[in-house]
């Protein structure tokens, strides 16, 4: 079963797919999210440990012109540990800044 996100009369700060603050496994599968305002997928943990997240198998297509941001956005900030990342199978594509970023802020770790 495939999920389908089209977002395109949100706000400037509207998200297809947010996690805030998220521990142990996150899988993301058969996704195909399009036309978000601004960010397709964005993960932003402060603190705790996510030990695992899987991007498998999705579509990250258009972010809105003028709003849109990034296809995929992983932020660890604070003391934020998130021990493995894996994205296979993905296309992302036509967003408006970067199609995919990972960032590590202050004590933050990405291993």
């Amino acid at each position: 079963r495939q999920l389908v996100i089209t977002d395109n009369a949100g706000t400037t700060s509207d998200e297809g797919i947010q996690f805030d603050n998220v521990s142990g496994t996150v899988s993301v599968s058969n996704c195909s999210v399009t036309s978000s305002p601004h960010n397709h997928l964005f993960l932003d943990n402060d603190s705790g440990t996510l030990s695992s997240l899987s991007i498998t198998n999705s579509t990250f297509d258009t972010t809105l012109s003028g709003t849109g941001n990034h296809g995929i956005l992983i932020d660890a900030n604070g003391t934020a540990v998130v021990s493995s990342i894996s994205i296979s199978n993905c296309t992302v594509s036509n967003n408006f800044s970067i199609g995919m970023q990972i960032l590590s802020n202050g004590s933050a770790s990405i291993n």
